[in-house]
């Protein structure tokens, strides 16, 4: 609560530790799958799951080079930064320094089960890690994953899987992250593919999958968004964005460029991968 944090805050939170473990897997490959640039959002009205096919939690050495050890990146520190207070040791083209993002998820849970590469584990206390032994839940888990993976070569997803509270069962953890997500993709650093999947809808997002650029100039991107207007409908919208070295520039492009309305205009106006709260 110091910090300002809110339920809501929950999947964005999730969403860039996500983008963050897809771009780690730079250091252990020479390129990015795009079946991993891909993250999975599952909300039902006493659960809410969250996916992703980056670097496992703790996982230090490359699959392909077991001489390849990467502690002093403390990889093989994940878990204790997940569950201590203000530990982190994120560099400045990672997103977010005060360590307090997985830690998110105790606002709506007491219970968080997840299962990373061939790790698993619930919390308990919100601080002190005990392995997943029930072989039904960790069964489950592993089926979720392997349902909703792109590729059938990928064995090492994550899954978080929240069991919620009664009070956090209303749809407002999520609909802050539905309206944004595609913008997200934007925005981010490894991640251009999101599913979202709720009790009344389905929806697959993407950004730049096929490079679509402006005169063949890098770094000018032009591609269709789907964002969610104020009656709760999907509409698409095209979207120029500058991928600057220091940032990105996005304008939707309307058809009408008399009208003074954007669809951009109710969302947040500055993001470091995610939105802030500051505006114009």
């Amino acid at each position: 609560g110091q910090y300002g944090y809110h339920e809501s805050n929950i999947p964005f939170e999730i969403f860039q530790n996500a983008d963050d473990a897809v771009q780690e897997l730079e250091t252990f490959y020479s390129s990015i799958e795009l079946e991993r640039q891909y993250f999975v959002l599952e909300y039902s009205y006493n659960k809410l799951i969250f996916m992703h096919w980056g670097r496992p939690i703790n996982k230090f050495c490359s699959p392909d080079d077991q001489d390849q050890k990467l502690r002093e990146r403390g990889f093989d520190q994940d878990l204790v930064k997940m569950l201590s207070f203000n530990i982190s040791d994120k560099g400045e083209d990672q997103t977010g320094k005060f360590g307090l993002g997985f830690k998110t998820v105790h606002l709506v849970t007491a219970n968080p089960h997840v299962l990373s590469g061939d790790l698993s584990f619930t919390v308990c206390g919100g601080i002190l890690p005990l392995p997943i032994t029930d072989l039904d839940i960790q069964e489950d888990l592993r089926e979720q994953l392997d349902h909703k993976r792109l590729s059938s070569t990928l064995t090492d997803g994550t899954i978080i899987s929240l069991p919620l509270q009664a009070d956090s069962q209303d749809g407002e953890i999520i609909r802050e992250f539905e309206k944004q997500a595609n913008l997200l993709l934007v925005f981010s650093k490894a991640i251009r593919q999101c599913k979202l999947i709720t009790h009344s809808y389905t929806r697959d997002l993407n950004w730049f999958l096929k490079p679509k650029t402006v005169f063949d100039i890098p770094g000018i991107e032009v591609d269709k968004i789907y964002l969610l207007n104020v009656s709760s409908e999907w509409k698409d919208h095209m979207l120029l964005n500058f991928r600057l070295d220091s940032g990105c520039i996005a304008l939707v492009l309307t058809p009408d460029l008399g009208t003074n309305y954007s669809p951009l205009q109710e969302l947040p106006t500055f993001w470091v991968t995610a939105p802030i709260q500051e505006g114009t």
